[in-house]
């Protein structure tokens, strides 16, 4: 008598359904990993968006305060500016480093220095002006943006997983102002 085995095709099936069930797991974990990677990186940018926010409008404060409002004269006084809508005297503002003056020669200058304490940013923001024989002022103006506030910053330890988290962005401005004495 001839016996035939009939069992031969339950490995297959029970093999085919593993296999499928790696290849759907594979794009699975692969699609979860994209969506990490890009979770992460939108989170950057949002951080980013943040100090650089905070360094351009330091800049643009700066710049307003000087070429509008002629706050920073060349004189060396200690100049009182507002800006993110922070008053001079609000404990949010503080001024570093002290306003510094140099008088060597015929060449003065001057630098100035603000700390904005904001929610959830901090701006640090340095205006240096120079004045030449020709009388011609040349300014410098350097805002830095940090995606923290300076208090969380005035905390933090180096190699902290918080430190990993800080971003800078910096903005930098250089001009010429001439200024024009009338003839007699």
């Amino acid at each position: 008598m001839k016996h035939t085995n009939t069992h031969t095709k339950k490995g297959f099936v029970a093999l085919f359904a593993v296999l499928l069930a790696t290849v759907v797991l594979s794009i699975s974990i692969g699609i979860a990993n994209i969506s990490y990677k890009e979770v992460v990186l939108s989170s950057a940018a949002r951080e980013a968006n943040s100090a650089f926010f905070a360094a351009d409008s330091g800049a643009e404060c700066l710049l307003l305060h000087d070429l509008k409002l002629g706050v920073f004269t060349g004189s060396g006084v200690d100049a009182e500016i507002s800006c993110f809508g922070l008053d001079p005297t609000d404990d949010k503002v503080s001024k570093f480093p002290p306003v510094e003056y140099e008088n060597e020669g015929s060449t003065p200058s001057y630098a100035f220095g603000y700390q904005f304490n904001l929610e959830d940013s901090c701006a640090r923001i340095e205006l240096h002006k120079n004045v030449e024989e020709n009388d011609a002022f040349y300014t410098k103006i350097e805002a830095k943006g940090y995606n923290m506030s300076c208090d969380q910053m005035s905390t933090i330890t180096a190699g902290t997983a918080i430190a990993s988290r800080l971003v800078e962005r910096a903005v930098r401005a250089s001009y010429v102002e001439q200024v024009i004495t009338p003839g007699p």
